[in-house]
């Protein structure tokens, strides 16, 4: 009896298992980390917002700038002559011509504690036309200071300024959370291309095994042992691995896709990559993790959590701003102290003008300043708004703390429940293995049915699939039982087999928990 189905469309299916195999690529979780760190769009997004605040600070520090100011002036006046100034026409004059010139340079700069000095000097030059008189210069030089008495530090500026330093190391915090955050997403995503790739060696497996028994069913036929109508049944199931193959490359694809858009590359970037995929950990110790007490797992994650310190620095920043906004309820008081000395000279120059101060004509003075708005809106407005960022600070950070609690417990359940259903799942792949084993040699006999083998063989696909998706599950288990607790993110840089460890394995609680 002649059967084509096994030869049916060789072509087609040699050019897909090629293309398959071109699309797994090598790739382990040391160049998934690197990858991740350079170019995540999330990664980059959030060191675009880093250097933001980055710049938000450096814009503050702006208030506390020397700021230097200069003005220049210059004219002429030209005027009849009056009185005793008729004698100008022996010069051949008709007119007064007097020419001005006047600069004045300042600077200013506002201290920590609320305090402005303001040192200046103005330069005046005079030249009232007439030739019997020399050029009048004059120097006047001042040094103001204000400081603030009721609103002591400053507390509009200084507090703007200490809340950005704050909101930095707050957004400094958060961005190496964002990135384990991201790296958990990453490495999940790579786990799932993983099992989707061992899924399809699966069925890879499976339909070769299938042409297998194919083939010698049909010498079982030619020898009379298995009637004619078991090939039916065979081409049926060798159609439905055929394109449970196809399926399986398909997933492969998808996942592929979805690690690339995770990563910020694309296909050919990681074709390009020809390490060896990640492989599976050795199973951990349960006992290692069920010694542990929930209550230092929790302390622990607190203490390594960066979302956790980025919600306390949080805090302090509203902190800072509420009690600016506190002081700045209170009357603007300052005490102002003014000094200054005058020089002037008659046809040299504005040095001798300096040289030639009087001491009678220095002057010195202090003045208080009060500023009080009788209804004071604006200030109370701003310690409602202030008040209401702390108080939402301070609720974020009860309800992370919390939430943290809840998700290292979980993460530690769900990591002891993946590492029982993998050892149950793979003495089920190992009894499947024995009991189809013991079933081909009955059907060889002639004393079962091909149903029943198949509907074996079928268990024990389900059964391997089952161990792989388990295996999956197990193994991001572990990769968010470490981002739960703050360890995902290795503190230095590691080698390859190093790091492929790290994210496999859990730590030595005893010695980082002591």
């Amino acid at each position: 009896m002649t059967i084509p189905y096994i030869k049916y469309n060789n072509l087609y299916w040699i050019i897909f298992i090629g293309f398959i195999h071109n699309i797994i690529f090598g790739i382990d979780m040391y160049d998934v980390y690197h990858i991740c760190k350079d170019k995540s769009p999330a990664i980059r997004l959030q060191n675009e917002t880093l250097y933001e605040k980055e710049g938000v600070l450096q814009s503050v520090k702006g208030y506390y700038d020397w700021t230097f100011s200069n003005e220049l002036s210059s004219g002429k006046r030209y005027r009849p002559p009056t009185g005793g100034e008729q004698v100008l026409s022996l010069w051949g004059l008709d007119e007064v011509r007097s020419t001005e010139f006047s600069t004045s340079l300042g600077i200013l700069k506002l201290f920590k504690y609320g305090t402005i000095i303001n040192p200046s000097i103005v330069l005046n030059k005079t030249d009232a036309g007439l030739p019997w008189m020399e050029p009048a210069y004059s120097v006047d030089m001042t040094i103001s200071l204000v400081q603030p008495l009721f609103r002591l530090g400053n507390s509009k500026y200084q507090a703007i300024y200490k809340a950005a330093e704050i909101d930095l190391e707050s957004e400094k915090s958060g961005t190496k959370h964002i990135f384990s955050t991201q790296l958990y997403y990453v490495l999940t995503a790579y786990w799932n291309y993983n099992t989707a790739r061992d899924n399809h060696q699966i069925y890879l497996k499976s339909e070769s095994k299938s042409n297998q028994f194919y083939e010698e069913t049909l010498e079982l036929i030619k020898a009379d042992i298995r009637p004619e109508s078991d090939i039916n049944q065979l081409e049926a199931d060798l159609a439905e691995k055929k394109v449970s193959l196809i399926q399986s490359g398909q997933m492969i694809i998808e996942y592929k896709k979805n690690l690339c858009q995770l990563l910020g590359v694309g296909f050919d970037e990681l074709e390009q990559l020809n390490t060896d995929f990640s492989t599976f950990p050795e199973k951990i110790n349960i006992q290692s993790i069920t010694s542990v007490p929930d209550e230092k797992l929790s302390a622990m994650a607190l203490k390594n959590r960066m979302d956790f310190l980025s919600a306390s620095l949080d805090i302090k920043s509203a902190e800072v701003l509420l009690k600016s906004a506190k002081r700045d309820k209170l009357p603007d008081l300052s005490l102002e102290g003014l000094y200054g000395i005058n020089g002037t000279d008659m046809g040299t120059s504005f040095g001798e003008a300096i040289k030639n101060n009087d001491s009678q004509l220095s002057n010195f003075g202090i003045k208080l300043n009060l500023n009080l708005p009788l209804s004071n809106n604006t200030a109370r407005g701003q310690y409602i708004q202030s008040k209401t960022l702390k108080n939402k600070a301070q609720i974020n950070y009860e309800h992370q703390r919390n939430t943290i609690r809840l998700e290292v417990i979980t993460a530690k359940n769900n990591l002891i429940a993946a590492k029982k259903s993998l050892d149950q799942v793979e003495k089920s792949v190992d009894r499947y293995n024995t009991v189809l084993d013991n079933e081909k040699l009955k059907f060889k006999e002639g004393i079962t049915t091909l149903m029943e083998l198949l509907l074996l063989q079928d268990r024990l696909i389900l059964a391997e699939l089952n161990l792989a998706a388990v295996r999956n599950k197990y193994i991001k288990a572990i990769i968010r039982f470490r981002y739960q607790i703050g360890i995902l993110i290795p503190e230095q840089e590691l080698s390859r087999q190093m790091l492929n460890e790290h994210f496999i394995s859990i730590p030595a609680f005893n010695q980082d928990l002591n």
